[in-house]
């Protein structure tokens, strides 16, 4: 497979699981905020999945987090590219496409050279499995190839790649196997999370605040009448569980209102607590989840 077609699928799977972990909610006074479509991914990063609106974090983002945080690079949290051989069915794929996607994300931030082309081609084969690669536009090909180098750059098309795959999922009503790659990507970003931030108060607070996406995607991948993903779909209810024991907090900010737009934004801040007992609950729940995905 050609190089630039496998950057493109990496890319799209790195973002399989990308939102803003934090943004101002915007609300009209006079005006109507038009319905998301059913499956979209907006400009914010905002996604609604099956009329399910979800925030999960970026890997990306958790990648640069931990980095920040002068947390040495450990490949062993990743998912062995062994296991890949082992996802024979559709929804098998898709879970391991966002895994592997959140794992290269985590490896790309600290470029780690002949690690990443490996992850890549994994990424590549289950994506042509899939029937993805062959639905993007080779234009978006050529400027991620261009810019392989360039971080931000890269991020950017990430995520304009991103939306040609999901429109894709939505064109040929495959909307299941897109909340399955969004699963892989969010419970792998999180693992990777717990397992080198649990000392990081800023990474507690990114896992802290999946209380919200931990809600949407249970219900979200409770939807699909898939008899071997029963298993993942009730781990998935009891991680769920133990994010709902957590506390909230909210914190009040002044609305700023913009008279010309006509549109007021709202300014307060929830933060979600974690106490120690909880986090090693949370840490134990998404290791078992994880596990039941990538084997």
């Amino acid at each position: 497979m050609r190089k630039s077609n496998l950057l493109t699928l990496s890319a799209m799977a790195c973002l399989a699981a990308m939102m803003l972990t934090s943004c101002e909610e915007r609300t009209g006074t006079t005006q109507e905020v038009p319905a998301l479509d059913s499956n979209e991914i907006s400009s914010t990063g905002t996604m609604s999945l099956e009329r399910e609106i979800i925030s999960v974090p970026s890997p990306a983002q958790i990648a640069v987090l931990i980095e920040r945080a002068n947390i040495p690079f450990d490949a062993t949290l990743m998912n062995p590219l062994a296991n890949a051989s082992m996802y024979v069915t559709e929804p098998r794929k898709a879970m391991g496409l966002g895994v592997l996607g959140a794992d290269l994300a985590y490896a790309a931030n600290y470029e780690s050279g002949q690690l990443n082309s490996d992850y890549f081609n994994a990424i590549g084969k289950l994506a042509s499995d899939l029937q993805i690669i062959d639905h993007l536009d080779p234009k978006l090909i050529t400027s991620l190839n261009n810019n392989i180098g360039n971080k931000d750059e890269l991020l950017r098309l990430n995520a304009r790649f991103f939306q040609a795959g999901d429109n894709y999922m939505k064109e040929s009503q495959r909307p299941d196997l897109a909340a399955l790659v969004l699963l892989g990507g969010w419970v792998e970003a999180l693992y990777i999370s717990v397992k080198a931030g649990r000392a990081n108060e800023d990474i507690i607070a990114r896992i802290g605040e999946q209380k919200y996406a931990a809600s949407s995607m249970t219900r979200l991948v409770g939807k699909i009448t898939e008899p071997t993903l029963k298993p993942v779909q009730d781990q998935l209810a009891l991680l769920n569980d133990e994010f709902k024991g957590l506390r909230s907090i909210y914190t009040y900010q002044k609305p700023i209102n913009d008279s010309k737009e006509k549109i007021t934004y709202l300014r307060g801040k929830t933060t979600v607590e974690v106490t120690g007992q909880q986090l090693a609950a949370l840490e134990q729940a998404i290791s078992n989840l994880r596990n039941l995905i990538i084997r």
